[in-house]
């Protein structure tokens, strides 16, 4: 049955609610006129008779009650505009083809019945819930001035009875219609007012979220958050955000407002999750709780800094679906809030929320940034002193290298006359390039430092002729050439190096061979002895056993 209601009935093909009301209502009205004039047409009996058939063979049914057949034709012609989406066209159709049908019939037959002088109030009362105002007031004017003009082109006609019946439709109109300006203004302020408390809440929320962009810190945005709060909504006088700790466990207070809040945050104050309390529970459930002072079995637990509570509301601070905490707003004028007010302030809460998350997770990757700094400044200077380190060591192993060597080398090579000579004598160019560390140039002669990690091994000089000119790319050559000769050079004593270890650990072998092959201590202090020499070429070597104590006393 629903189903068959709703296809005749639809008003799918209207988008608002208000215009699926006034179809709805429309609707009606049509089916109400259609069924009353058939039950007027064919059951109200007239000359004393219910016979249909009679009444038809005498012409009665179209004779007399014509305006009744047409009326129903505008009430099916009005459900089809309805119907196809032409609302519009119908509110006009509908009544003022009643009244059009109404006037003729009057002037043709009379008023015959107190019908005839109720309808026009009722169609005039349709008209006012139907048509706009200015629409009703043109309608209304078109039909009392019809009406009048059948009144005067009658006969017969008792003026006084039809004057006081016009001045009653007048102001019967008029009523409607100051009705229907209070309830268009009405409807207008209160969408202006709407409108702007929808833009005050916009406003208060572009606020709220605009703090993460400006890098506030989070103690400062919440604060200010909470002021912008009470300063919009006088209702409230105090107002505070709990946040739970890390654990889940504890919301804590990390914001408030006035010199209580102050001295709530130096309490350090906080609720548990889950506890009976306003904040306990939504930080628990994830809902809207709102709670009068007083009563016995609320959930609101009085704040002996905060007596003059009535009510407490507590929204949830939500992202992404994970409580963080919630915005706990207390008054001391308000006993309920409506459905609107906690959307709005849940909005609020949302917002808070999101730039709380924001500003957190900027702070995060701020630490992280500076962590990551702070690592890398140390990994920078464990690399300094590494290298400082390795300097130092192969400083070192290249001065016991050249030690060992006897002397520094040195190698002068003339191409000119083919000569070869070993040669330490340090230029002026070439203890430039070393003291400064670069590459050192005067006129056809370049100095270049050669080095190994950093450390200085040496310098190496290169000399042309009088007329040629070393050019930009030989000197990138000269500075490849010393890195690859100090790498060339620092191999070279690395494998010396590892052949002299390899030769002393065959010859320790080999004198602890030795060791082992005698048979008492003696023998094994004798070979000792002998091996030292061999190894050392030492021409005494004294070994003594036990310590100097034990000899002084034994002699």
């Amino acid at each position: 049955m629903n189903e068959i209601l709703n296809q005749v009935f639809t008003t799918q093909q209207y988008k608002s609610e208000a215009d699926r009301l006034r179809a709805t209502f429309l609707y009606s009205i049509t089916v109400l006129a259609i069924f009353g004039l058939l039950f007027l047409i064919y059951l109200i009996p007239r000359n004393g008779t219910f016979n249909i058939i009679d009444a038809a063979q005498n012409g009665r049914l179209w004779s007399q009650l014509w305006w009744a057949h047409l009326m129903i034709i505008i009430s099916l012609v009005s459900y089809g505009f309805v119907r196809i989406g032409k609302m519009d066209i119908a509110d006009w159709i509908l009544p003022f083809g009643f009244y059009l049908i109404h006037i003729i019939a009057s002037w043709a037959n009379g008023f015959v019945s107190p019908l005839d002088y109720l309808l026009p109030v009722l169609l005039m009362l349709g008209s006012g819930l139907l048509l706009k105002p200015r629409d009703f007031f043109v309608a209304v004017a078109i039909y009392i001035s019809l009406y009048t003009v059948m009144i005067i082109s009658r006969a017969n006609v008792d003026y006084p009875n039809e004057l006081q019946y016009i001045g009653g439709l007048i102001i019967f109109a008029i009523v409607i219609y100051t009705f229907q300006r209070v309830a268009l203004v009405s409807r207008i302020e209160g969408q202006n007012l709407e409108g702007a408390e929808r833009f005050k809440l916009a406003d208060i929320n572009m606020q709220i979220t605009q703090q993460a962009s400006e890098r506030q810190s989070l103690e400062v945005a919440m604060n200010a958050t909470l002021n912008l709060i009470l300063k919009n909504y006088p209702s409230l006088y105090h107002a505070q955000v709990f946040l739970i700790d890390e654990e889940g466990i504890q919301a804590r207070l990390s914001a408030s407002t006035g010199d209580v809040g102050q001295r709530l945050l130096e309490k350090g104050h906080s609720l548990a999750v889950g506890s009976l309390s306003v904040i306990g529970q939504t930080t628990l459930k994830g809902d809207v709780l709102v709670a009068r002072a007083g009563t016995e079995d609320g959930i609101h637990r009085q704040n002996q800094l905060l007596p003059e509570t009535t009510l407490e509301a507590a929204f949830p601070l939500l992202v992404a679906g994970q409580i963080i905490g919630a915005l706990d707003l207390q008054s001391k004028t308000l006993s309920d809030l409506s459905e609107s007010d906690r959307l709005t302030f849940q909005s609020l809460a949302n917002s808070l929320a999101l730039t709380i998350d924001s500003i957190q997770q900027f702070e995060a990757a701020k630490a992280r940034i500076a962590e990551n700094q702070r690592l890398a400044e140390q990994t920078r200077t464990a690399l300094r002193d590494v290298e400082r380190l390795n300097q130092r060591l192969i400083g070192r192993a290249w001065s016991e290298y050249l030690s060992g060597q006897g002397s520094n080398l040195g190698l002068t090579v003339n191409f000119e006359n083919n000569s070869v000579t070993e040669d330490v004598a340090w230029t002026d160019t070439l203890l430039s390039s070393v003291e400064i560390n670069n590459l050192v140039k005067e006129g056809t002669v370049i100095a270049i430092p050669l080095t190994v990690r950093g450390q200085i091994i040496g310098a190496m000089e290169f000399e042309l002729a009088e007329n040629e000119e070393f050019s930009p790319e030989d000197l990138e050559l000269i500075q490849e050439v010393s890195n690859r000769f100090g790498l060339a050079a620092e191999n070279t004593r690395l494998v010396e190096e590892s052949q002299r270890t390899a030769q002393r650990e065959t010859l320790i072998n080999e004198i602890t061979s030795r060791f082992q092959s005698a048979q008492n201590v003696e023998a094994t202090l004798a070979e000792a002895a002998r091996s030292l020499n061999d190894a050392l070429g030492a021409e005494r070597i004294i070994i003594r056993l036990g310590s100097p104590q034990e000899t002084a006393n034994g002699s």
